[in-house]
This record gives structure tokens, sequence and C-alpha cells, in this order.
């Protein structure tokens, strides 16, 4: 019988959630959590500029406090 992850992805509209198939041997915590972050990685993208702003670049209503 096949096991599965269960990855709950949430976001600004909601929540998401997709289960993992895995293989039939045990895993680590850190192997099951690398396994949910490859999943929330296929699902959306991110990254980061390649240059610093300064604050007043920023929008107001943009900054993380």
């Amino acid at each position: 019988m096949t096991k599965y992850l269960k990855v709950v992805i949430s976001g600004r509209f909601g929540d998401e959630t997709f289960y993992e198939p895995l293989d039939d041997r045990e895993h680590t915590p850190e192997e099951l959590y690398r396994i949910g972050q490859d999943r929330v990685n296929e699902e959306y993208s991110w990254g980061i500029g390649e240059e610093l702003l300064d604050e007043s670049e920023v929008p107001e209503g943009d900054r993380v406090e």
C-alpha cells in the first residue's frame, strides 16, 4: 500500500492540499520536510532581486515590518 505525505500550502487566497506519494521505506523528519518543501517550490516560484533598495524606493504598503 502506498503511503502519502499530506502537504498543505497556505497562501493569501486560501489553503491548497497536495498528497505526495512516498516510496516503501521509512523517512526521516528531514526527508519529509524536504519532500514538502519541494512540492511548495514546484507550485510557487520565488526569488530575490539582484539589488538592494533604499527605503525611499520601496512603496510603504509593500514593506514587511
